[in-house]
């Protein structure tokens, strides 16, 4: 068996969702925001800590998006990576 390792676009290829969900989308949500792909915890059983495994999107398209798709709509901002981010300050 032969494993092909997958490769990590780069972050600013990866469209944002944001601009999909329309007014009526919206007029019964709170939508989650997740501005990060992967984890960024190293646990000693998880293979996928050998590598890099968090990425966060730049923060200025991330707002910008949110601003521009969403207006006043909440969100809330949700994920290991802002977590850790935050906690390792």
């Amino acid at each position: 068996m032969k494993a092909i390792a997958g490769e990590q676009p780069p972050m600013a290829d990866i469209a944002l969702p944001y601009a999909e969900y329309s007014d009526a989308d919206l007029a019964h949500r709170v939508l989650y925001v997740e501005a990060s792909r992967g984890c960024p915890f190293k646990c000693e059983f998880c293979l996928s800590s050998l590598d890099k495994t968090a990425w966060a999107f730049e923060l200025g398209r991330v707002l910008e998006a949110l601003d521009r798709s969403l207006g006043s709509h909440p969100a809330v901002f949700s994920g290991s990576a802002a977590c850790a981010r935050r906690a390792s300050r």
